[in-house]
């Protein structure tokens, strides 16, 4: 080193970078286009197709998502999400019962709204409850409300949350195919409710 020089620090002395702020918005955009396109064309629609709606290089998405079950999985997610952290957070609600149905009527209207996702992801061969780890955080975050309003009296003991899943996408996507109403839909939904309670 010359005289006068500043000294640099030790490479280990320098912070590591945080995550930058375009990587965000970059994972964002990719999955509302991933999820534009695959409501309407289904989930075999080509990455290169979601890279030009998403306004990015097809590099920045295999960056972010390593294969198409990535993606489809991170779609998943942005939907899924908000209705873990719903659960989550009625928890400690002080009528158990009404935390657990209303609960219920959220998660159905918040799947019907996303049908065409659901039937995209259906079609693409992801349905297998072991390939989706959604189902598993879906029944984590329904748990604690359905413990509770057991523990209250306000729903039947022999049913778990893994089986509530299966009751609402059963009842909400049909598996025989054809086009059921909405309201025909909530009227089966209804029955579900009705044949929970003790």
């Amino acid at each position: 080193m010359s005289r006068g020089q500043t000294p640099r620090p030790a490479t280990s002395a320098i912070k590591p970078r945080a995550p930058r702020a375009d990587a965000a918005r970059n994972r964002a955009r990719i999955i509302k286009a991933a999820r534009t396109l695959f409501e309407a064309q289904g989930a075999d629609v080509e990455i290169d197709e979601v890279a030009r709606r998403a306004g990015v290089g097809v590099g920045t998405i295999y960056r972010q998502f390593p294969n198409k079950d990535a993606l489809i999985q991170g779609v998943l997610w942005s939907h899924v999400q908000p209705l873990v952290d719903a659960g989550h957070a009625k928890a400690d609600a002080a009528d158990p019962a009404a935390a657990f149905y209303e609960h219920l009527a959220f998660l159905a209207e918040s799947f019907m709204s996303k049908e065409k996702v659901h039937l995209a992801v259906v079609r693409a061969g992801l349905a297998a409850a072991k390939r989706i780890p959604q189902n598993d955080a879906m029944a984590q975050s329904l748990e604690t409300l359905l413990a509770r309003a057991q523990a209250a009296g306000a729903v039947r003991t022999d049913i778990s949350a893994v089986d509530l899943i299966m009751l609402i996408r059963s009842t909400l996507f049909p598996s025989y195919g054809g086009v059921v109403p909405k309201r025909v839909r909530r009227r089966l939904f209804d029955v579900v409710i009705r044949g929970l309670r003790p």
